[in-house]
């Protein structure tokens, strides 16, 4: 996360999940080692993934030009087969 210049902004902007070990939150830990202590991370992860395949079908009709989910966010590698 360098250069510093705004902590604050690399933190939000170029830091990743193996950049925290330990987050406190009103003097509660949250999280230890990286993983969320009070959280069930697969049903989190099952409810963002559930969201988004419910999104993505909808994409083209928000859109002002009618692009859909492929187009806006294009797949890195083809689908494997």
């Amino acid at each position: 996360m360098t250069p510093l210049r705004d902590p604050v902004k690399n933190i939000v902007y170029n830091a990743t999940a193996e950049d925290v070990h330990r987050v406190w939150v009103a003097g509660r830990r949250v999280v230890d080692g990286g993983r969320v202590l009070a959280a069930d991370e697969r049903a989190i992860l099952a409810a963002l993934q559930a969201g988004g395949e419910r999104m993505w079908p909808l994409m083209r009709q928000f859109d002002w030009a009618g692009r859909d989910a492929d187009v806006l966010s294009p797949q890195t590698y083809p689908e494997w087969a």
